[in-house]
């Protein structure tokens, strides 16, 4: 069992790699199979013959499935939701374990970041041990802040890893909560960078998709198209090529297109068979799998635009034949 856990720890490490990093790896793996090993497995896996993707390109999301995660269920809230200058006020949360996995004992960490993204605020908040599926609150009050907007930051199991970060332990991986406060009156804004924007919205038409994955007949046609539609609004730059002509990039035309088709093929009853049932949760498998890093790491969407859209358009093509 340690050596499967190990595997699915592997695997979910090697999926996140770059592939010129996935191809050094690969050379010294050639070169002395029990070392590289060794220090990947942390020694729980033999060396076995092949390349390491021969064992370790397979379900990267099963594998997820298998490491404990410690998420933030919705909103950090804010009481009082405006906070008095200088006076105390209270961060409230729920966090749960959505995988397979136990999650040992573990740390939560508070932070709150002022304009210049300087810590005001820090504490941490040990937590028992939480079981699959378990669900609890988490709250901490934060000392009176001068007038002014802030960013607060709940990192729940902040002794495991961010997804990509590495090959994940026992302890699994990291979850994020937050919430943007105005102290004192002061006005909130929306994210600070284009980036983070990206970010979040990357992310949450993944999880829309994910969540259209475990749907069955034309709800999950209906499920994906919205999470599609969300995804091209994610990736949708903008800008002009000429005076008076919009510019949309290709990647976000393909989805439109694709989500447009999956709506009309729901209306029509298409997906009825079990054959095609089957076939259709290993497309939008493929499309997870594709779009995952970009969740990580927005910066790896140019590079993996070819991918996703094959991925996306190819959607209902094969399983329902549209």
């Amino acid at each position: 069992m340690a050596e499967q856990d190990a595997i699915q720890r592997m695997q979910v490490w090697w999926t996140v790699l770059d592939p010129s990093t996935k191809s050094f790896f690969e050379q010294l793996y050639e070169r002395d199979r029990e070392a590289v090993i060794a220090v990947v497995s942390g020694g729980e896996v033999p060396a076995r013959e092949g390349t390491l993707a021969s064992f370790l390109e397979g379900d990267v999301l099963g594998a997820l499935d298998n490491i404990p995660r410690i998420d933030v269920q919705g909103d950090v809230t804010v009481d009082p939701v405006s906070p008095v200058a200088n006076q105390p006020f209270t961060l409230s949360w729920t966090e749960t374990n959505p995988t397979k996995a136990d999650c040992l004992a573990y740390t939560d960490l508070v932070q709150v970041f002022d304009e210049a993204n300087t810590v005001v605020f820090e504490q941490s908040l040990d937590r028992e041990a939480l079981p699959v599926g378990g669900s609890t609150q988490g709250s901490i009050q934060v000392t009176g802040l001068p007038t002014a907007a802030y960013a607060a930051y709940v990192t729940t199991n902040s002794g495991g890893i961010q997804q990509g970060a590495g090959q994940p332990t026992a302890q699994g991986f990291t979850g994020y909560g937050s919430a943007q406060l105005g102290v004192g009156g002061a006005s909130v804004g929306g994210p600070r960078t284009p980036e983070e924007a990206d970010v979040a919205a990357v992310a949450n038409a993944y999880a829309q998709l994910y969540e259209a994955y475990n749907y069955g007949g034309e709800e999950a046609l209906r499920g994906v198209a919205q999470a599609l539609y969300a995804f091209a609004g994610a990736v949708d730059r903008g800008g002009v090529l000429e005076e008076g002509q919009e510019y949309k990039n290709d990647l976000m035309v393909q989805t439109l297109r694709r989500a447009q088709v999956l709506e009309s093929a729901a209306d029509q009853g298409l997906l009825s068979s079990d054959a095609a049932k089957t076939a259709f949760k290993e497309e939008v498998m493929t499309a997870l799998q594709a779009i995952y890093p970009v969740t990580i790491d927005i910066s790896r969407l140019p590079d993996s635009r070819d991918e996703i859209q094959a991925a996306i358009v190819a959607i209902g093509r094969e399983s329902i034949q549209v």
